[in-house]
């Protein structure tokens, strides 16, 4: 029934637009009453078409000077229009003539809210909070939460989004702007304690679960997050973003081919196959399936051509299959989308290598140092290259430059480490390995899988065998 009115409100907007617009051709001046213009207004406004939106509300008013509908939606041109101060002064106006109307308020609040005048903001939604009936009054709690939050008042944010659920525990975006707000404050259980709470009062509610499990995906916990996902779905069978989230835990936990199954069995119900396909790939890569890996990213790209990521998992699984020369011209296209991506940049040099062009490999090196001196594997890569060709001296130069930005980083002092000894300063890379073990000794594999003959020496194994 609702569409239907609908759409016959639709059409009767249609048929007064086309009487609007031949009155406008002829130069003719005919009456419409405000509802007519309104709906005139209104047709143009959603159509984005401002200026004839203007052209009605002008005459509009000639008609019916006193009409707060009409004045509401001048208002509204003006803000669409890049006008926000005139906009406020109409409103501002209106207030005097009709203070029960909530929806003054709120536009209020809205403009207040992009001046960044965040604190009048609040108290226009507060003024629209008194006016509103309480089946409506969750989504205003959730537009003072919204402006709490950009004041970086989480505390406030935290406690109009409760009350926002309190009214409403079916308000997705509440429980949305819940978890953003306890994860900027890096409060993930207490997250997790208050959809507890709400999980026990209605066990069948599906948002507490789903964000439960957003919860403790977020803390690394992804098997209790799929127990989460799993009763989400059990709820709302077609609730497609907990299967793809449940994959995603499959994925952090490397049980590839669960990830897969989960991806499988919600495709066909997707409407954003992309995403489904580019997961698929990755997941098909991690297996070490590249040709099926591909096969999905060329269907992600073929629903997104321009999915930079789907570009550069094909050159990755080109150079995993030997085949460097040609993943590099994929690689080359991702970066064609996003030429600024330092990750991408980083596997362009270190296919560079694979295929033997160590002076381009080099230069690129050169400039990413001086843009992302931060990333570790930019060091790692870099040594790499010497240490291809050799130069034990240089390569260990390069970590250590690394180091001075990242003093901790154990990945480039085991390298170093390792290094070392290679140039044959036993004792300093014994020193160095001892350092590494001491700062994580969990990353010893960095050590032992890229010096495989070091670490079968005794006095190696040794050292190593007196930290774990």
């Amino acid at each position: 029934m609702r569409g239907d009115f609908e759409l016959e409100n639709n059409e009767q907007a249609k048929k007064e637009v086309a009487r609007f617009e031949a009155m406008l051709r002829r130069n003719e001046l005919k009456f419409f009453d405000v509802e007519q213009i309104d709906r005139i207004i209104q047709y143009y406004l959603l159509n984005g078409n401002v200026y004839l939106a203007g052209k009605a509300i002008h005459i509009g008013l000639s008609q019916h000077p006193s009409s707060v509908e009409l004045k509401f939606k001048k208002a509204q041109v003006l803000y669409r229009k890049g006008k926000p101060d005139q906009a406020l002064h109409i409103l501002n106006e209106l207030e005097l003539f009709d203070r029960t109307n909530p929806e003054i308020y709120i536009f209020k609040a809205e403009i207040l809210s992009e001046l960044q005048d965040f604190d009048n903001s609040i108290a226009n939604f507060e003024q629209a909070l008194a006016l509103t009936d309480s089946e409506d009054r969750d989504f205003l709690y959730v537009d003072i939460a919204a402006e709490f939050q950009n004041k970086g008042d989480y505390q406030n944010a935290l406690t109009y989004l409760k009350r926002a659920i309190a009214e409403n525990p079916y308000n997705e975006i509440a429980y949305l702007e819940v978890f953003f707000t306890l994860q900027m404050e890096d409060k993930m259980e207490e997250a997790i304690d208050f959809f507890q709470q709400i999980i026990d009062k209605d066990p069948y509610n599906h948002n507490p679960w789903y964000f439960t499990g957003l919860a403790y995906h977020d803390l690394e916990l992804y098997e209790k997050a799929i127990e989460a996902f799993d009763f989400v779905i059990v709820i709302e069978e077609s609730y497609v973003d907990a299967y793809l989230q449940k994959a995603e835990c499959f994925i952090g936990l490397e049980l590839y081919n669960h990830a897969i199954r989960t991806l499988l069995e919600i495709l066909p119900e997707c409407d954003f196959k992309e995403r489904i396909y580019f997961l698929l790939g990755e997941c098909y890569e991690n297996a070490c399936h590249y040709e099926l890996a591909i096969d999905y990213y060329q269907k992600a790209l073929k629903e997104t051509p321009d999915l930079a990521d789907a570009w550069l998992g094909i050159g990755i699984c080109f150079g995993q299959m030997n085949r460097s020369a040609e993943g590099l011209e994929f690689i080359k296209k991702a970066l064609s989308i996003e030429p600024n991506n330092g990750d991408f940049l980083l596997v362009k040099a270190e296919f560079l290598q694979n295929i033997g062009r160590f002076q381009d490999a080099e230069e690129l090196y050169d400039k990413l140092i001086t843009t992302m001196p931060h990333n570790i594997d930019l060091w790692l890569d870099a040594s790499q290259l010497y240490y291809r060709y050799d130069d034990y001296q240089t390569a260990c130069e390069m970590l250590e430059l690394g180091l001075s930005y990242l003093p901790s980083a154990s990945e480039l002092l085991y390298r170093k480490a390792g290094l070392l000894m290679l140039r044959g300063f036993q004792n300093k890379g014994k020193d160095c390995l001892q350092s590494a073990l001491m700062n994580d000794k969990e990353k010893v594999n960095e050590f032992v899988e890229f010096f495989p003959e070091l670490a079968q020496r005794d006095d190696i194994i040794e050292i190593i065998h007196t930290y774990l």
